[in-house]
């Protein structure tokens, strides 16, 4: 799957643990400050990272709001809601706390989703 690819390459990138991946939000700016720490400055979830690759994330860092993401993100990975509801909004998490999971913790789930089928 080019999505969990795609994060462990991040997760193996030299910007780590500082990476562009949090939970909390689809994207979002790290401020001119702290730049250094991250070189691009901006941060996404598994959806906003999935946007990105998808080639649409410039329109959607621009103009996009929660839901259309959430829609073109699960379309375009080809997830029902169910599955997608599990997967963004962290329900794989015990407790459901989008900015505690690691990304770690994504790409584990994302490994049982393509190893199972199953959420």
């Amino acid at each position: 799957m080019l999505l969990r690819d795609h994060l462990a390459w991040l997760q193996d990138a030299e910007s780590y643990p500082i990476t562009g991946f949090s939970m909390g939000s689809y994207f979002t700016y790290i401020p001119k400050a702290d730049v250094s720490i991250h070189h691009c400055g901006t941060s996404a979830c598994m959806a906003g990272h999935a946007i990105l690759l998808s080639g649409e994330g410039k329109s959607a860092v621009r103009s996009w709001d929660s839901v259309t993401c959430f829609d073109y993100a699960r379309d375009w990975l080809g997830l029902t809601n169910i599955e997608a509801k599990h997967l963004f909004y962290g329900h794989f998490n015990p407790n459901c706390n989008l900015d505690s999971i690691s990304l770690e913790q994504a790409i584990k789930q994302l490994d049982h989703m393509i190893k199972t089928g199953e959420i």
